[in-house]
């Protein structure tokens, strides 16, 4: 019997994954820190549980938010590589500008009323646009990056350094390397200009180096100096009590597009790889339902005793962060399901593809 042909595409398969699961990484991160953490000193069993949820986001640190932005700028390549500056400028740059502006703009006015009209409080203390007490707060907050839509803010110059260095991606890659120092040493201040300048560098490796990454992940003979040179930076680093690890995140990407390869080869990932091409609404509207789900949940536990009992405790400690991080992107996809059509379609894409085909 004959083997049925590869498609080209089996190879790239990859990729959806990769992305369905980051975003999911990054539900589950907020779901988890700070509300849930919170919890822990209130719960009468399971804190042992609980708190290796915090742990667990503690350690994908290296991979989450950097393999997000490696594959985005992977995707981006083409249009930095080929696109020109006017085209660039009112096509994806254009969209993404207005996607973050619009979309801090929204989830303030959202979190606001949650917070006003629902819970009466907010679920975490950080600095963030959600929680400006006012229209100059906001705006300040937005143009630093401090926002839960930074991610958007952050494509958006990124993909506006990589074109203006794509015929010097060594020099561009470098200068993304001090902005990861800058960030790691806290030379910048304010967790959305770190956020900002963090990334660059795999945004950047992604645009302009990702074929070597991907052999990585392809765990052939002549990548074994790499690893072993990778494995004793990162065990150094880690030695040295170094906590931004640099090194991990290079373990940790080819890693995951090893693991996203073994999933799509052994395992049903239709619905998952569907997720990596919808992952705007998730992204966007996911710390809403956050602060909506998560608060009011909280808030109703306490209230009624549940954390002592210690059957609820321990239920709570293990199915919370899961059932949260799956109820808060199954209502962002179902609004987004709701919302895009017609006009609501321009609140996903500045020009939708039912205005660009008209």
């Amino acid at each position: 019997m004959m083997a049925t042909p590869r498609s080209p595409d089996d190879d790239l398969r990859w990729i959806s994954t990769l992305k369905s699961a980051c975003i999911l990484l990054v539900v589950l991160f907020h779901v988890t820190d700070p509300g849930f953490v919170n919890t822990l000193a209130s719960l009468s069993a399971g804190r042992q549980i609980a708190g290796g949820w915090a742990a667990f986001n503690a350690h994908l640190s290296p991979l989450r938010m950097p393999a997000f932005f490696f594959v985005s700028g992977l995707l981006a390549r083409r249009s930095i590589n080929t696109r020109g500056w006017r085209e660039l400028a009112g096509g994806r740059l254009a969209n993404l500008l207005y996607l973050y502006l619009l979309w801090c703009l929204l989830q303030w006015l959202a979190v606001q009323f949650i917070i006003h009209q629902i819970t009466g409080q907010r679920i975490s203390p950080n600095t963030n646009a959600i929680y400006a007490a006012s229209p100059r707060e906001l705006v300040v907050l937005t143009l630093k990056g401090m926002s839960s839509a930074w991610y958007l803010y952050a494509l958006f110059g990124y993909i506006i350094l990589a074109k203006a260095g794509r015929k010097w991606p060594l020099l561009c890659l470098t200068f993304g390397l001090l902005l990861y120092l800058a960030a790691a040493l806290k030379l910048v201040p304010g967790w959305g200009p770190q956020s900002l300048c963090r990334y660059a560098l795999f945004f950047l490796i992604g645009a302009f180096f990702s074929e070597p990454v991907i052999t990585l992940s392809r765990w052939r003979a002549r990548s074994l100096p790499v690893w072993l040179l990778l494995l004793g930076a990162a065990a150094g680093m880690r030695a040295a009590g170094i906590s931004s690890n640099l090194a991990e995140s290079f373990i940790a990407i080819p890693l995951a597009i090893t693991g996203c390869r073994l999933l799509n080869a052994h395992l049903p990932t239709a619905y998952l790889n569907r997720l990596g091409y919808i992952t705007l609404p998730v992204y966007v509207m996911h710390r809403i339902f956050i602060e909506l789900f998560a608060a009011a949940t909280i808030q109703y536990a306490g209230r009624h005793g549940g954390f002592d009992s210690p059957a609820f405790s321990l239920f709570w400690a293990i199915g919370y962060p899961p059932l949260m991080t799956l109820l808060c992107a199954a209502a962002a996809l179902g609004l987004w399901k709701l919302l895009n059509q017609g006009p609501g379609e321009r609140l996903f894409a500045l020009r939708p593809p039912a205005a660009v085909r008209a």
